[in-house]
């Protein structure tokens, strides 16, 4: 399969790299896995002199010995003892890099916490020591989002504020799987685009597997989809699961919740008996998972209030979807509610239920789901989007 759009992002990594001969840069590039970040990279830089590390679930002597490997095949630089930590390779680099450009690609960056999280603080003591002569153009790349802000972005972390470039990369839009689509089946209907794109998302990994097994058709698509042991099934799970992390089941539990209409604050913490807030903010501000959503002619909360409001989850179809109106039910609110709803993709509305349908049992049968205090009775309805 060719390589497709990209042209900004193209042009954008070559900008970069030009930069790099004159001063060290430091790029980190975020977006969730399979969206194509890796093949992005090695396409921009596939003329260039570069070196692709790839971090594994490994022992730090193990990677090291590979990244060696590496080094030694593409730069053709004898070394001499061993460099058993990442420090002394980053240091063996930096001091390369005052002598001759070099463009390093770090790929799923975010799992150096895993192997010895004191690394990102000596990175950040060698670069602040070299950058000034180094003519180093490093990528750093990673599937996990919260992780990769985290190590970037919080201002707690030693990496934070060294990055002189930020790159989220999103999924192809119409126009592109339109292209794709036009390519390998020029017949195609208005009906195929619109389940190639509900199906896929625009997210490279899933166009490629369909394109590679000649699904071009909606029927050929849905049949890929629904196969056994087809790798769509399973696939949002454990996206979310290496996302959520320990807390994963939690997390589940709450969508759950949200997708079966427990749509309360109130009625969410009641079932699982658990302090939810700081869920529901991650569920939005770090995963993007949840949109909070006011009604426009709500009345503002005073921001020194301390009356806790209901919240209303919506549940969210597929990006191209129209919004309609689902038939309403009565729900009880003490004060205005806020809106929520739920992004989701074509295969995640299955995982939810069932990963934490064991955990919620137990807790239904002996927690009132109903809200506490003085009630209003409220019509709301469910909205897809």
């Amino acid at each position: 399969m060719k390589f497709y759009n990209r042209e900004l992002e193209l042009a954008q990594l070559q900008q970069i790299e030009r930069l790099s001969q004159q001063s060290a840069q430091m790029t980190f590039m975020i977006g969730r896995r399979r969206i194509g970040k890796t093949s992005l990279l090695l396409e921009a830089y596939k003329n260039s002199e570069r070196l692709y590390f790839f971090v594994a679930k490994k022992n730090e002597a193990l990677l090291c010995l590979e990244f060696i490997e590496e080094i030694k095949q593409k730069l053709q630089i004898p070394l001499f003892g061993e460099l058993k930590t990442f420090k002394a390779v980053f240091g063996f680099l930096l001091e390369i890099a005052k002598t001759r450009q070099l463009t390093i690609i770090i790929d799923e960056f975010q799992e150096f916490n895993n192997v010895n999280a004191s690394i990102f603080s000596d990175m950040q003591n060698l670069w602040d020591a070299n950058k000034r002569e180094a003519k180093i153009n490093l990528l750093l790349c990673g599937s996990v989002y919260s992780m990769m802000t985290r190590i970037f972005e919080n201002a707690k972390e030693p990496l934070f504020g060294r990055a002189t470039h930020k790159m989220h990369l999103k999924s192809f839009d119409v126009g592109t799987l339109k292209e794709i689509l036009h390519d390998y089946y020029p017949q195609h209907t208005s009906e195929d685009l619109l389940a190639f794109y509900l199906i896929t998302g625009g997210v490279a990994k899933y166009v490629e597997l369909l394109i590679a097994q000649k699904a071009f058709t909606k029927a050929d698509m849905l049949a890929q989809v629904l196969r056994e042991n087809s790798l769509f099934l399973e696939e949002g799970k454990h996206v979310l699961i290496e996302e959520f992390g320990k807390d994963y089941g939690n997390y589940f539990s709450i969508l759950s919740l949200i997708a079966s209409g427990k749509t309360s604050r109130v009625e969410i913490e009641s079932i699982m008996e658990i302090q939810t807030g700081g869920f529901l903010d991650r569920l939005e501000t770090s995963f993007g998972l949840i949109q909070k959503v006011r009604p426009i002619l709500a009345t503002p909360l005073p921001v020194s209030s301390n009356t806790r409001s209901p919240i209303i989850f919506c549940r969210s179809g597929s990006a191209s979807s129209t919004n309609t109106a689902v038939p309403s039910r009565r729900a009880t609110w003490n004060t205005s509610p806020k809106l929520w709803s739920a992004t989701t993709t074509p295969t995640a509305a299955k995982f939810w239920s069932d990963t934490s349908s064991k955990s919620l049992k137990k807790r239904k049968n002996t927690t009132s789901s109903e809200p506490i205090g003085k009630r209003t009775t409220k019509t709301r309805s469910t909205l897809w989007r």
